[in-house]
């Protein structure tokens, strides 16, 4: 089984711009030492929407939005908006103070 090559945005890039200036598909993968043609349509297929996924890391293709920012998102939620409403909008430690 072969090992996964993960590229830099920039060839990334610079490999759609080459596309898009009607450089043959060798010519790119040649010049830019990228091993499967697929990987390169593959590029040049999101690159007509989806360009966020150009950036993400090898298997990482589906996850947008739900990385760092989802974690601090979830957490912002439960600590201030959930927790606060059940523990009638004190802290926990508050709450646990009155309670006791």
């Amino acid at each position: 089984m072969a090992t996964r090559v993960s590229y830099p945005l920039e060839i990334k890039m610079k490999a759609i711009e080459m596309r898009l200036a009607g450089v043959p598909v060798k010519e790119v993968m040649e010049q830019l030492v990228i091993r499967n043609k697929t990987q390169l349509k593959t590029w040049m297929r999101v690159s007509k929407g989806e360009v966020h996924h150009l950036g993400q890391p090898v298997g990482k293709q589906y996850s947008y939005g739900k990385g760092l920012q989802k974690l601090v998102t979830d957490i912002t939620y439960y600590n201030s908006i959930r927790v606060q409403a059940k523990l009638n909008n004190q802290s926990p430690v508050d709450f646990r103070r009155l309670a006791a």
